[in-house]
């Protein structure tokens, strides 16, 4: 199990505030995707549908997004603006746990 880290400003930051609440509900559920499937902040095409159905929101909604500047558009998806300078590298998540099947 991996986690995700969260500002505890979110809910008040101004772009958070932009996108409204299915726009903040779309964002989370896209950080949780990333961390659980250690994309480094990608949440490609193909995904953006169940991560809007675990979100309850249209995909379309994914648009405020990059509006608001917290997902970049990338030619497999949208990468979440700044996510590997406060969660840990695909390659992190690997080390660590190899780690602790040594230890074990």
């Amino acid at each position: 199990m991996t986690w995700v880290k969260l500002d505890d400003g979110f809910f008040s930051h101004p772009k958070a505030r932009a996108v409204g609440k299915d726009g903040r509900a779309l964002f989370m559920a896209g950080l949780c995707y990333c961390a659980a499937n250690n994309t480094d902040g990608l949440v490609t095409m193909s995904s953006l549908p169940l991560v809007a159905a675990v979100a309850e929101v249209r995909p379309g909604v994914s648009a405020r997004l990059v509006d608001a500047g917290l997902w970049e558009p990338d030619p497999h998806g949208y990468l979440v603006h700044d996510y590997l300078k406060y969660n840990p590298s695909r390659a992190q998540v690997e080390n660590e746990r190899d780690k602790a099947r040594e230890r074990m």
